[in-house]
């Protein structure tokens, strides 16, 4: 392994450390924490759980629907993404 990747995979988790501790010191109870202190806005609230689902379809969802079906469901798997979004923005 290289000395300057080495390196900066240690400042990198140094800096992750420093980050989960200043975290960890603002946050007072597990409620705040799993609620965001409730100080996030809907639409960061709206974009988190878009990503949080579309992520799942992308990594799970997705490849299973394409090895079940074969080429043809790459006409669902990509349109996914937008259609998902316009239910959210409708429906939210």
């Amino acid at each position: 392994m290289n000395g300057t990747i080495a390196i900066v995979g240690v400042l990198y988790f140094i800096a992750c450390a420093g980050i989960a501790t200043w975290a960890a010191r603002r946050t007072t109870t597990s409620g705040a924490f799993f609620v965001a202190g409730r100080g996030v806005g809907v639409w960061v609230m709206a974009i988190a759980a878009m990503a949080s689902s579309l992520s799942g379809f992308a990594f799970i969802g997705g490849p299973g629907l394409l090895y079940a079906r074969g080429l043809g469901a790459v006409y669902i798997i990509l349109p996914a993404a937008i259609t998902g979004t316009l239910t959210a923005w409708v429906l939210g």
